[in-house]
């Protein structure tokens, strides 16, 4: 002994049954008291220098059974989470194989009871003491394999009656605190055809031990059926071991340097990586997952394999390179925090040992705009060697020290994995038997967002996508993989072309894209001008109402105008304005109030030949004269003294003073390319631009709409939009070339809620269209909907919870979406209850001969679930902005995917989903970035909306005069609400990720209105506010605050707290958290869950939970004493009647 290697010496007297272990300097020594011989004592006198060195860098010898030890920090991270989440089957590592040949059912369980025997973690509990968790290794422990015996089943139902069991059984968690925590199960089809399932938690292995079991199991099953007397060498060490030492070294402040670096890496990194999800993400993780399967061809791989070697780099950089770039366009973002899990067995001695030795390594990758293939791998090659250099620093340890900002809703740090597995465990060859790893159909469970696991098997790459089912749908996913491997073979074949140039469609794809979901080719009635299709429909029904409307000269009563009369007042105007001179080509401006006179004056332009110019009488007198000034018209039509504007052109024409047009007047034939209109809309600039719209662009759009709705003859329009607004043109022509009606809404009629509800139930309206704003009108003034009405919502976003309470009230709802460059609508979607599960409603599918598409920053589709910015082609388009050349060409730009067509670039964000529907995100300029987070302001404006005492909200992201930015909230309130700061924060992070609540919220008594009925941002109060007003420490206000303040200093060890303070940026940690919870279990007698301190993370919303929660309770409590007298009195009476029956004697 005294003369023996440092490994040799350990390892005799671990044989001899000693265990020895430094701790905090000190040799400590565990054994019998008879073991502890004198020459042991001088050896252990003489060495113990040698010892504590060897001891202080690698791992001591092995913990003997029935003791305790500290949990290794992976461990503590996975105990903490189970805790957190309660049991679940989330982090289980579980699989099948099937088994030909006769198998030995007890050598087999005899072998695995020997391998349990031998590692100790594999008859190691869990427990937690005074806040900490521990592991209890036991001496021994009883397992079995149950046997399920379906040999008598029919043959074709063995797989059935499997799935069935086992469907079961992979959701049933561990009792962490009674081992072993694996299980095993055997399914015996015939005597020679077996299925063994295995689960293991992963607290006591990984997956590098799985090939230490299977090595292990070989041996074992084979020396036992054998019948010879050898066993397998003792293990020099336990994972206890490892465990004691890795918290020796990190409490040394050996692994310092290593946590400096992840600090200094991460410390800005974006907290959240935002893909486009299917489903919105839920306030509270949650971890259903499923997998999908995929690979790459030996020829990719071998190309992979090759550029690594010449970029003398590892495949692992190469394949990451690409996820890189996959994610980043999937995102919009190249900034990307991705966690991928790193072997620490640098000791041989842990090479053979069974337990969790993984560390989590989070690789941040920066993508540079025009960075090429080449050159990203080497960056990526550079950051995966600097983490791999720091893999000891425990992850749980990074994640306390940068104190990220805890949610519910998703993992601190990173919330992609990335996975390359250096073998596949296919087969296990047994002497007599053969072993064969089978697909496991029962995936119910992901830790992350997404996962991506890739494997090399008979020179090709076996991937998998595992991923979270509350945020994609399987058909997402495999698009995902499709792009994966698409974009990786476009990265390897072109090293220096830029990576977000390279495509990631594959051919077919592409081909969905840009022709089958843009396969609209209709015909329609499109060569000649719309007033002609309205004059073939007059032809056809003269004597039927075409318009309802406000009489010209006041009262309350309408007038109704039949097609004939209508043709004719429109006659009249059109032989007025050629005798004042206008010709076919000229603009000019109309400027009436909604009565009998206002689509006569639009048809009659039209029959001029002209184009009109809508010009709202409601606007003011110095907008109209800019709109006027800019168009440079010199003629309007209007009535008298109703626009200051009008006097400075040239010629008025007055709708009191028309002439009577002759019988044989015939309206001008125009070619289907001449324009029908110019509405100008507001420019950023604050200059309005002027939208040219030719007669084809309109036929297109109302034929279209016309087969939408199932429009006819019986429909009745009611027309509530003002004609500045190019959605009016809809409600106005649609029913005119149909032989319908539409009845127009005066002024006040529009605007004035109750009025509008007596038109809809006076007129019989089976058609409406509007914006979000006059639904939520409509609906907060208890309007009672329709059984027959058709209702379309577009101008801004539908949300789904305005789908939800429109859904009832009508007969169908659309969702429709179209800028006024593309004629009012250009996409349309159905809406159905199924829609409603997204925070707002998908904007649907093109409508006719029109054509979409979603573009990145060089003009390539991008795929489904990719954000781009959205471009629309086809028969909609407008001529351009007139006399605005310059703004024309910026924004009606050439059409790559059809030769000779031009495309509009909206400035809109979209996105398609899987099944070729479009997803609105909003305008660029509405989508914000705050502390390196992508925000959708309209998820915020709807989670507000959807408090019951918020009647409207808008969110905009606000700079201070300190250079920071903060979200507003504005809104408008139903009823009265006390302290609505607080209250409001409170709401919003039970349903939003914290980095999305508002600083500040902003009550106002409406919300500023367009022309066009759409929210003006421009319009709403400039808000200033000093943050360090939110960081006052406000005191206790009652007895249960100041308990729960003293118990916070206590465990925090702070002196100053405030109620509004967050525990997790005070710096409490996981384990600080689980004392805090245990102190008010005590002292309250009752039990909290983990989960509960990150809903409710400050001392004043804690103690709100927990009052509501004693209300409830109380209210239990009440209810079910008043239940039990019930219970009681009715006993009583039953008793007395049977008494009453006993004592009544027999007639």
């Amino acid at each position: 002994m005294q003369t023996i290697g440092i490994k040799e010496l350990l390892s005799d007297l671990t044989n001899r049954g000693i265990e020895i272990w430094s701790e905090k300097g000190e040799l400590n020594v565990k054994a019998e008291k008879s073991l502890l011989t004198a020459e042991v004592v001088n050896v252990l006198k003489r060495r113990k220098a040698e010892l504590l060195k060897h001891l202080s860098s690698t791992v001591p010898t092995q913990a003997g059974a029935d003791s305790v030890a500290p949990l290794s920090f992976a461990q503590e991270r996975l105990w903490f989470l189970e805790q957190f989440e309660g049991p679940s089957s989330t982090y289980h590592l579980q699989g099948t194989f099937k088994i030909y040949g006769f198998l030995d059912h007890l050598l087999l369980q005899k072998s695995l009871r020997n391998i349990i025997q031998r590692h100790h973690i594999l008859r190691t509990s869990f427990h937690e003491i005074d806040g900490r968790a521990v592991q209890k290794i036991h001496e021994d422990i009883q397992f079995d394999i149950p046997v399920v015996d379906i040999s008598n089943s029919r043959e074709k139902d063995h797989a059935a009656i499997i799935k069935q069991r086992l469907s079961e059984e992979v959701k049933k968690p561990f009792d962490l605190t009674c081992p072993p925590l694996i299980k095993m199960l055997l399914f015996r089809m015939t005597p020679t055809e077996h299925l063994l399932f295995y689960k293991k938690h992963h607290l006591v292995t990984d997956g590098w031990s799985f090939s230490i079991f299977a090595k292990e199991l070989k041996t074992h099953y084979e020396i036992l059926r054998r019948g010879i007397e050898q066993s397998l060498p003792p293990l020099p060490l336990q994972y206890a071991n490892y465990s004691r030492v890795q918290k020796q070294k990190f409490e040394s402040g050996a692994l310092a340097p290593q946590l400096e670096y992840w600090q200094s890496r991460l410390s800005d990194a974006p907290q959240l990586l935002e893909l486009t999800t299917d489903f919105r993400r839920p306030a509270i993780q949650q971890f259903k997952g499923k997998v999908h399967g995929f690979k790459l061809s030996s020829s990719l791989t071998s190309r992979l394999q090759q550029i690594a070697k010449e970029n003398q780099t590892t495949l692992f950089v190469v394949l990451l390179a690409g996820f890189s770039v996959l994610l980043s366009r999937y995102s919009n973002t190249k900034d990307l925090v991705i966690g991928t899990p790193v072997v620490n067995r640098d000791d041989s001695d842990l090479e053979q040992l069974i337990g969790l030795f993984v560390n989590t390594l989070a690789l941040r990758v920066q993508l540079a705009d025009s960075v090429n293939f080449q050159s990203l791998i080497k960056t990526v090659h550079t950051t995966v060697l600097d983490a791999f250099a720091n893999k000891e620093a425990p992850f749980e340890q990074v994640v306390e020290s940068l104190q990220p900002e805890r949610n519910l809703s998703y993992s601190p740090i990173f919330q992609i994995m990335f996975i390359l597995k250096n073998t596949s465990i296919d087969s296990l060859d047994l002497t007599g038997l053969k072993m064969e790893h089978a697909e496991l159909n029962e995936h119910s469970s992901t830790k992350y967002d997404l996962t991506l696991s890739l494997v090399e098997d008979n020179q090709e790459l076996h991937g998998e996508f595992e991923y979270n089912t509350d945020l994609f749908i399987p058909n997402t996913v495999q698009n995902m993989a499709d792009n994966f491997t698409q974009l990786m073979d476009a990265l390897s074949n072109s090293m220096n072309q830029p990576c977000f140039s390279a495509q990631m469609l594959t051919e077919s794809g592409l081909s969905t894209m840009l022709q089958s979901w843009n396969n609209t080719e209709k015909s329609y009635p499109n060569s000649q001008g719309v007033h002609k299709h309205f004059e073939a429909q007059c032809a056809l029904t003269p004597e039927k109402a075409a318009v309802v409307a406000a009489s010209a000269s006041g009262g309350t009563s309408k007038i109704v105008l039949t097609y004939e009369q209508l043709n004719n007042k429109a006659n009249d105007i059109a032989f007025t304005l050629q005798q004042k001179g206008v010709k076919s080509g000229d603009l000019v401006g109309v400027c009436i109030e909604r009565n009998e006179n206002m689509i006569p004056a639009l048809l009659g332009i039209m029959k001029t030949g002209a184009a009109y110019l809508p010009m709202d009488p409601a606007y003011p007198d110095h907008k109209l004269a800019q709109i006027a000034d800019s168009a440079g018209i010199e003629f309007i039509l209007t009535q008298h003294g109703l626009s200051a504007a009008a006097s400075a052109i040239a010629c008025t024409i007055d709708l009191t003073n028309i002439d009577n047009a002759p019988q044989d007047f015939e309206s001008e034939e125009v070619e289907s390319t001449s324009s029908v209109y110019t509405i100008y809309t507001s420019g950023s600039t604050g200059k309005p631009k002027g939208v040219q719209i030719p007669h084809i662009a309109l036929s297109n759009l109302l034929w279209s709409m016309n087969d939408l709705l199932n429009f006819s003859a019986e429909d009745n329009f009611l027309a509530v939009t003002t004609i500045s607004f190019d959605i009016s043109a809809l409600e106005i022509y649609l029913p005119l070339i149909r032989g319908a009606t539409v009845v127009v809404a005066t002024e006040d009629e529009r605007t004035q809620t109750e009025k509008l509800i007596g038109l809809l139930d006076s007129y019989g309206i089976t058609t409406l269209q509007a914006t979000p704003a006059t639904w939520k009108m409509l609906i907060n003034s208890n309007w009672k909907g329709n059984s027959g009405l058709k209702l379309l919502c577009g101008g801004e976003a539908l949300t789904s919870d305005l789908a939800k309470q429109l859904l009832p009230l009508c007969q169908s709802l659309f969702n429709v979406y179209g800028p006024t460059e593309t004629t009012v609508w250009s996409t349309a979607k159905k809406v159905s209850a199924e829609d409603c599960r997204q925070a707002t409603i998908a904007i649907g599918s093109p409508i006719g001969n029109t054509q979409v598409y979603i573009l990145d920053e060089y003009l390539n589709p991008v795929p489904p679930g990719v954000q781009g910015e959205l471009y629309i082609a086809g028969h909609g388009l407008a001529h351009g902005y007139y006399k605005d050349e310059d703004n024309t060409r910026k924004r009606f730009v050439n059409n790559p995917f059809i030769a000779n067509t031009r495309m509009y670039h909206t400035g809109d964000i979209a996105s398609y989903q899987s099944d070729g529907v479009l997803r609105y995100h909003g305008r660029s300029d509405f989508q914000v970035k705050l502390n390196g987070f992508r925000i959708e302001l309209g998820e915020i404006e709807s989670a507000l909306q959807n408090h019951p005492n918020i009647a409207e909200a808008v969110v905009t992201l606000v700079p201070q005069k300190n250079l920071e930015k903060y979200l507003i909230a504005y809104i408008v309130v139903s009823s009265q609400m006390e302290d609505i700061q607080t209250v409001m924060r409170q709401y919003l992070v039970n349903l939003l990720p914290t980095f999305m609540v508002p600083s500040w919220f902003e009550c106002l008594a409406k919300l500023p209105l367009t022309d066009n009925e759409k929210i003006d941002r421009k319009a709403l109060p400039v808000i200033q506010f000093n943050k360090k007003s939110f960081k006052v420490l406000t005191p206790a206000e009652n007895e249960d605050e100041q308990q729960l303040m003293d118990i916070w200093k206590e465990v925090l060890n702070i002196d100053s707290i405030g109620v509004h303070d967050s525990f997790f940026s005070l710096g409490g940690t996981s384990f600080q958290l689980i004392q805090v919870r245990n102190i008010l279990s005590e002292k309250y007698q009752r039990k909290f869950e983990i989960a509960d301190f990150f809903k409710y993370p400050s001392i004043k919303s804690f103690d709100a939970f927990c009052k509501k929660n004693n209300e409830i309770a109380n209210e239990q409590a009440i209810e079910l004493l008043n239940k039990e007298a019930s219970a009681r009195a009715e006993n009583k009476r039953k008793a007395f009647q049977n008494r009453r029956k006993v004592k009544t004697p027999a007639n």
